[in-house]
């Protein structure tokens, strides 16, 4: 919902973790307020298979909320690898236990996915360290990294 009465300019058809640009250039409207376009998602909408057949919609603040709210983790990366499978990439603090971390944000995601009917995802641990992305710098937390044609084939059920 959005206020279209408010003084600051309304972003409307747009969702939290989505990446703008503020341009300069007027609109062609006429308004004189800065324009802004929708560059990109900074994390990514999952959708996993649910227990009853059908899709679960996972949202990506719900899940990073989980797993940086477990006690002992420094950065992640949740990925979905497989239309039932989600991989974890994590660093521990230092100090901490990798393997008990490691139990806590299983349990974690697993009680998470449990809650929303979606018991057929199992949760991996990465080898790898979370990595940011070569081009912005920045750590996306949460996103998709499917098997070719398996990606476009869950964009075909929203």
């Amino acid at each position: 919902m959005t206020n279209l009465a408010s003084y600051v300019q309304p972003v409307i058809r747009s969702q939290l973790g989505d990446s703008v640009v503020v341009s300069k250039e007027p609109c062609e409207c006429g308004s004189p307020l800065d324009t802004i376009s929708v560059e990109g998602r900074t994390d990514e909408i999952l959708r996993v298979p649910s227990s009853g057949g059908g899709d679960v919609v996972l949202l990506p603040m719900a899940i990073a909320t989980r797993v940086e709210e477990t006690p002992g983790v420094r950065r992640y990366q949740v990925l979905q690898t497989a239309r039932d499978a989600l991989t974890v990439r994590l660093e521990n603090n230092p100090g901490t236990d990798r393997s008990e971390v490691w139990q806590r944000v299983r349990e974690g995601l697993s009680d998470f996915l449990r809650t929303r009917d979606a018991t057929k995802v199992g949760v991996y641990l990465a080898s790898e360290p979370p990595q940011v992305n070569p081009g912005s710098g920045k750590l996306r937390h949460v996103l998709k990294k499917l098997p070719p044609g398996l990606d476009d084939q869950a964009g075909q059920r929203q």
